[in-house]
């Protein structure tokens, strides 16, 4: 109920099929698991699907408080595992962030939602003219949140450099709900780099 409060009725589900779907990337061991009937392991509790960063803020700050662990969510691209929720608890999808919000075509800098696929991004910025020049295996499902979380790098990064190397500053939300920005000035500052 209180997270259906804070981001909204809609965007909580607690849909057996939901919770499947977010209980594994294309890690290949979770697959053949699945695939050969073993038990279900590592399903969320509950999929929240937020709009904006302050109902991120606002369903980290909840789970810290009530002690829900929460495992983020993009495309479901990853070949880790890293989406398994081993403890139950929340899987954060951030599909619905999912806007180019701005070009700046002086600087040909793009300021970009999380939850943006990469096919989407490539695609809003061809249309301008433009190429972000990163092409990972998966550059279809896999989302900029996701690229920037796992240092992505891909077949043009000789060329463009790897996906580090492109994020300029980021907004983000902390396991406790409190969102920064890291830039370069950040280090200057003392505090981590979450660019890297």
């Amino acid at each position: 109920d209180r997270l259906r409060d804070l981001a909204g009725a809609d965007a909580v589900s607690v849909r057996h099929a939901d919770r499947l779907e977010h209980a594994a990337d294309r890690w290949a061991r979770s697959r053949l698991a699945r695939s050969a009937g073993e038990p279900e392991a590592g399903l969320p509790e509950v999929v929240v699907r937020p709009a904006d960063v302050r109902t991120v803020s606002a369903v980290m700050a909840a789970c810290r408080e009530a002690e829900v662990p929460v495992v983020p969510f993009g495309g479901g691209s990853g070949t880790c595992g890293g989406t398994i929720a081993s403890e139950g608890g929340v899987s954060l999808d951030l599909c619905r962030l999912d806007r180019l919000l701005h070009v700046d075509d002086l600087s040909m800098v793009a300021q970009v939602e999380a939850g943006m696929a990469g096919a989407d991004l490539e695609a809003a910025l061809g249309e301008r003219g433009y190429t972000l020049g990163h092409c990972p295996v998966s550059p279809g499902r896999g989302t900029v949140g996701g690229w920037a979380a796992t240092r992505s790098a891909g077949w043009f990064s000789s060329r463009y450099g790897a996906f580090e190397d492109m994020v300029l500053s980021m907004d983000v939300v902390l396991p406790d709900g409190t969102l920064v920005t890291v830039d370069p000035s950040t280090r200057e500052r003392g505090a981590p780099d979450f660019r890297q």
